[in-house]
């Protein structure tokens, strides 16, 4: 404490000081690739990704292992036509998430794969400049996600984790000042 006060590292008047270090690291290697485009004049634009990553954490005196919540590939998709003249837009989207270790993981094994699809609906609002809405519904296949709410097992030996939304909608309005 006296060297840190003396370095002018620490204020003169301090009494107490700890420094926290990341002894950890982490190693990362992958690819991803995209496919994105449009057609009909620009009316219906669409594109993928996937990627995938073997990423592992190291701590010192332990072997490497992988990282929690941490997904080994994970993939999406997405089409969209405007509809033109006034006409709404339509979309889709979906997204796939590969197996994936539980975020107090080695104490909990991993969590399924994941599937979600998105629709959505918007344009603009007929005789009303500048306003415009938007309409959108989502599932997704799971109903727990990965995060684990107690580090203590339920009578039946699982852990409970969080719940998610299986299915959601959605409504947006959206009003763009005349600047």
């Amino acid at each position: 404490l006296a060297a840190a006060i003396a370095a002018r590292d620490l204020s003169p008047n301090s009494s107490y000081a700890y420094q926290a270090r990341n002894v950890s690291s982490i190693t990362s290697y992958g690819f991803n690739v995209a496919w994105e485009g449009s057609s009909v004049s620009g009316r219906v634009r669409y594109g993928a990704g996937y990627t995938e990553a073997d990423a592992r954490r190291e701590e010192p005196g332990a072997p490497q292992d992988v990282l929690a919540l941490a997904p080994r590939a994970f993939a999406n998709a997405r089409v969209s036509f405007d509809l033109a003249n006034g006409l709404p837009t339509l979309a889709v989207a979906g997204r796939w998430v590969a197996r994936r270790p539980a975020n107090n993981y080695p104490d909990v094994d991993y969590v399924d794969p994941m599937f979600e699809v998105r629709g959505a609906i918007s344009g603009p609002v007929p005789a009303l400049t500048g306003l415009s809405y938007r309409l959108t519904a989502n599932w997704v296949s799971l109903d727990r996600g990965p995060y684990v709410l107690s580090s203590s097992p339920l009578p039946n030996g699982r852990h409970e984790r969080a719940p998610i939304d299986e299915f959601r909608t959605g409504v947006g309005l959206q009003y763009d000042l005349p600047l």
